[in-house]
């Protein structure tokens, strides 16, 4: 009955190249999209030259796609269920303007109900990364996030992991390192993880 109805509305409404992958991927896709890799101390989880994933990460990101954001979710916490320590996980933040054009944080919908907590902001709406050049991703980022704590326990986590949905440089998850890290008790374990690279 799902599939006749996903039929029927695929054939009134036409999906977005994108989309249309996304609803024949099942759980045993993602479990073959999950692969682990560390890369300059940043933590990813599905390769980005995967189409599967480039279509995850752009309904996620540009489309407020629930699905999408699901089956991102679900390699989360595969990964999240591997650790064996009290983690708290740190999205990256979205400057003002470009939260209140796209009307949430494609991050935080990734984490889902994990716990979370806010702990920074973006000072500044910046260009997007993928525009700049190299060279040019670091300045557009520096001093552009601060810490922003207003109640949570830190000493009741074993480690802090800031999350991003695609990493290519890794500036953006370096920055946020940089400011987040001075404000942790020393015990902390912090990891920077990106969905996809």
């Amino acid at each position: 009955m799902k599939q006749l109805l996903t039929t029927l509305l695929n054939i009134i409404f036409p999906p977005r190249p994108s989309e249309r992958l996304i609803q024949n991927i099942d759980v045993n896709d993602l479990d073959k999209l999950f692969c682990i890799q560390t890369r300059d101390h940043i933590t990813h989880l599905a390769p980005y030259s995967h189409p599967s994933t480039q279509a995850l990460i752009t309904e996620n990101k540009f489309h407020n796609n629930t699905l999408a954001s699901q089956h991102l979710q679900y390699l989360l916490k595969k990964w999240s269920d591997q650790q064996a320590q009290r983690i708290l996980f740190v999205p990256i933040p979205l400057g003002k303007e470009r939260k209140r054009q796209r009307g949430y944080n494609q991050v935080e919908r990734i984490i889902g109900n994990l716990a979370s907590y806010q702990l920074l902001t973006k000072l500044r709406d910046t260009v997007p990364q993928t525009t700049l050049a190299r060279s040019d991703r670091l300045n557009n980022l520096t001093g552009v996030f601060s810490y922003n704590n207003l109640g949570v326990n830190l000493n009741e986590y074993d480690t802090v992991v800031i999350v991003d949905d695609v990493s290519t440089t890794g500036t953006t998850l370096k920055e946020a390192r940089a400011t987040l890290a001075p404000h942790l008790p020393t015990n902390t374990t912090l990891i920077c993880l990106a969905i996809a690279h």
